[in-house]
């Protein structure tokens, strides 16, 4: 009988969390309870900084849990905030649209980073790094910081999604 130790297993859990907020994000997104969809995927955030620092310290990195990692990365850093936005626009034509597009270039992201054998960076803009700023940016809308503008939120979202494509070098902060 195989045993796994429970150790082994706490990254991946750590992973699960992450994927859990981002899920009850996107309710509250649906919902149009910006601030408690922000919320959730702030713990988001930290959750899936937590799960690779603690694979990595108990020695616990999987193919499981890098494959864990990007589908929870993708839904929580490129689906739930496109869900934000669109939902905070009433699903505007070009929002929706323009949000697949950073859907997409997530997915692509995520999938070039698990080919990749870099270990001190990274190529384009990270999706949690992109993810993050659209909640940033949803946060100013809703706030009234910013103005409702669909054309710009478009621009913003296409530019996010052409970064995380791109060639550019970025370095690993953890």
């Amino acid at each position: 009988m195989n045993v796994v130790k429970i150790s082994k297993l706490i990254p991946n859990i750590f992973t699960l969390l992450n994927l859990t907020f981002a899920i009850i994000s996107i309710v509250y997104s649906i919902n149009k309870n910006f601030n408690f969809a922000i919320i959730f995927i702030i713990l988001s955030v930290i959750f899936d900084a937590f799960d690779g620092f603690l694979a990595k310290k108990l020695n616990a990195t999987s193919k499981l849990g890098k494959e864990l990692d990007s589908l929870s990365d993708l839904i929580s850093f490129g689906l739930a905030p496109s869900i934000m936005l669109m939902s905070y626009f009433s699903y505007n034509f070009i929002i929706v649209f323009v949000s697949i597009f950073f859907i997409l270039t997530s997915e692509l992201r995520l999938a070039r980073y698990n080919i990749s054998k870099a270990s001190k960076g990274f190529e384009g803009l990270p999706t949690t790094a992109s993810g993050l700023l659209i909640v940033i940016y949803v946060f100013l809308l809703v706030n009234s910081f910013l103005p409702d503008s669909s054309l710009l939120t478009s621009v913003i979202l296409f530019i996010l999604g052409l970064a995380q494509i791109s060639r550019i070098k970025v370095k690993r902060v953890l």
